[in-house]
C-alpha cells in the first residue's frame, strides 16, 4: 500500500518561525553568555558578523530540510496514512517523534563532539536542551495542525 501523505506547509512555515524565534531566544537572551563562554568568543564582541550571515544562512537551510523530514515522519507514522486504521491522539505522535529525532540525530552527533572534539557538557546540554525544546514545539504545532 502507498501512503497518502498531507503536509501542511503552513504548519511547516510556523514550525520554522518557531525554531528561528527560540534560537534567538536560546542563544541570546537565556543561555547567549554562557554558549559564548563555552565557544571562546569575547563577551564583548561575540562571533564576526561576517561568519554570523554565513553560519545563519546554513543553519536556516538545514532547519528548512529538517522540519520539513519531521513533517513527513509525522505522517508517517500514522495508520491512517497507509489505510491501518484510526489514528491514537495527535499529541502521541508529536511525542515519539520529538524525541526520537531528538534521540537519534541530535544527542548522538554531540556526545560525539564531546568524545573527537573534546566539546564541553555544558556546550552539549545548552545544543541538546535547544534541539529538544524546538523539535517538540515543532511537533506538537504538527500533531495539532495537521
Amino acid at each position: 500500500m502507498i501512503p497518502v501523505l498531507h503536509i501542511n506547509f503552513f504548519a511547516v512555515l510556523a514550525g520554522f518561525c518557531i525554531e528561528v524565534g527560540l534560537g534567538y531566544l536560546w542563544y541570546g537572551r537565556w543561555f547567549g553568555k554562557a554558549w559564548s563562554r563555552e565557544l571562546g568568543f569575547s563577551p564583548h564582541a561575540g562571533p564576526m558578523p561576517s561568519m554570523m550571515r554565513r553560519v545563519r544562512f546554513w543553519r536556516w537551510v538545514s532547519l528548512a530540510f529538517t522540519i520539513f523530514v519531521v513533517a513527513v515522519a509525522m505522517e508517517l507514522i500514522r495508520p491512517s496514512t497507509w489505510g491501518a486504521g484510526p489514528d491514537a491522539p495527535a499529541w502521541i505522535y508529536g511525542l515519539v517523534i520529538a524525541v526520537s529525532a531528538w534521540a537519534g540525530f541530535c544527542l548522538t552527533p554531540l556526545l560525539s563532539r564531546i568524545a573527537w572534539e573534546g566539546a564541553s557538557w555544558k556546550l552539549v546540554r545548552i545544543h541538546a536542551g535547544y534541539h529538544l525544546v524546538g523539535l517538540l514545539l515543532v511537533c506538537q504545532v504538527f500533531a495539532w495542525w495537521s
